[in-house]
Parts: C-alpha cells; sequence; structure tokens
C-alpha cells in the first residue's frame, strides 16, 4: 500500500473496480519503468512548481524529493505522516498547501 493509514474498504473497492477497468500488463509496466530509468532532467518548467512529499513515505525516500528540491530550487513542503499517496492519505492538507501555494503567486 501506498498510504499509512488504515485500509478503507472503500478505498480497496475502487482501486478493485479500476484495476478491473484498466488492467496492468507486463508491457507496461516495463515501459513505465524504462522510461524512468532513460528520464533525463534538461531544463525547468517556466512555470512555478511546489513539491509535496512525505517523510514518511515507505515507497520512496523522502531524500529524493529533498535532492529534487535542491536541485530545481523549487520549494518543497513535508508531511510528516502521511504516506507515498499524499491525496489518498491527507486530501485536505494537499488542497490547503496549493491553496497557499496559488495564492502566494498571486500576490
Amino acid at each position: 500500500m501506498t498510504s499509512n493509514q488504515p485500509i478503507q474498504a472503500k478505498v480497496i473497492e475502487n482501486w478493485t473496480q479500476w484495476k478491473n477497468e484498466c488492467p496492468i500488463t507486463a508491457k507496461n509496466a516495463f515501459n513505465q519503468l524504462y522510461a524512468s530509468a532513460m528520464f533525463r532532467f534538461t531544463e525547468k518548467p517556466k512555470q512555478p512548481v511546489m513539491l509535496l512529499a512525505s517523510s514518511n513515505d515507505r515507497l520512496v525516500s523522502h531524500q529524493c524529493s529533498k535532492a529534487l528540491s535542491k536541485h530545481t530550487e523549487w520549494p518543497l513542503i513535508s508531511h510528516s505522516t502521511a504516506g507515498h499517496d499524499l491525496t489518498l492519505d491527507e486530501p485536505e492538507w494537499v488542497t490547503k498547501q496549493a491553496a497557499e501555494f496559488y495564492v502566494r503567486l498571486l500576490a
């Protein structure tokens, strides 16, 4: 699981439905791994970017987010208890961070 919260029956039900509607094929999984291995960060986007991560992510090291933030000079905002899937574990927190980022852009 990508979540640090107790498993909710409705989430499992939804994910099972999505799995049945859009099954993951071995070819697609390979293509995703290949694309990630071949990706090279060549230039930063021109639009503002904010990074959200969890320091308690059990799928990806939080150090990756820190390194990306340092390399790109993009702000990194970290959650201390959520899992990898921030929008599943802390949707209100993610929404609040996005709204505050947008307000700062307008200021």
